[in-house]
């Protein structure tokens, strides 16, 4: 091997191992379908229903809050945030 290439090789193994343990951290931060419940009701939700993972990681889903409905998202790194989607029924007047 060439003493003027040595450098260059070194620089590609390097840059190569950084991509791996990239790849293998986006990987190891996805949660799993009870970690993203878990999540949610770590929030103050409740009744947590169509759990779905997107092919990003991203857990999406409905859950009672306070009387209201709402949909919530997770993201691969474990972010929540809620949307309230229904305000809370008033009781009919008698």
């Amino acid at each position: 091997m060439d003493v003027r290439t040595r450098p260059l090789l070194v620089l590609l193994l390097l840059a190569g191992s950084s991509a791996l343990a990239a790849s293998d951290t986006r990987r190891a931060t996805r949660i799993d379908q009870a970690a993203a419940e878990a999540s949610a009701e770590s929030h103050g939700f409740y009744d947590v229903r169509d759990l779905l993972r997107d092919e990003s990681g991203t857990w999406r889903g409905i859950a009672m809050q306070f009387g209201r409905w709402s949909r919530f998202e997770i993201d691969a790194n474990g972010n929540f945030t809620a949307v309230t989607i229904e305000e809370p029924r008033q009781p009919t007047p008698q």
